[in-house]
C-alpha cells in the first residue's frame, strides 16, 4: 500500500529492537536466544518490505536500553552471531 501512495519513495526502517532480559506481551522471558531469534525474524521481515535501510536500536548495551547485539567490549553476543548466520556474514 505504501509504494501506491508514494511510488519511488523508500521506508526506512529505523531504531529497531527487544530489550534482553525483559518480558514479552505473552509472559516469554527474553533471554538471549530469545533476543536472538526476534532480531533475526525482524530481519526477515524488513527483507521483504525491502526498506531503503533498516537499523537496529543499539550496538551495544547503554543504561536505558539493554538492546545491544554486542557486549560492552564489542564481543558478539547471541543475536550477532545469528544475524551474521542469516545476513551471509
Amino acid at each position: 500500500h505504501y509504494q501506491q501512495l508514494f511510488p519511488g519513495v523508500p521506508i526506512y526502517i529505523t531504531e529497531a529492537g527487544y530489550h534482553h532480559g525483559g518480558w514479552m506481551l505473552d509472559g516469554t522471558l527474553i533471554t538471549q536466544d530469545v533476543h536472538a531469534d526476534l532480531y533475526v525474524r525482524m530481519a526477515m521481515l524488513a527483507k521483504q518490505a525491502n526498506p531503503g535501510g533498516f537499523f537496529f536500536h543499539n550496538l551495544t548495551d547503554d543504561p536505558d536500553s539493554p538492546a545491544g547485539v554486542l557486549n560492552d567490549y564489542l564481543t558478539p553476543r547471541p543475536t550477532y552471531t545469528a544475524l551474521k548466520a542469516y545476513l551471509g556474514g
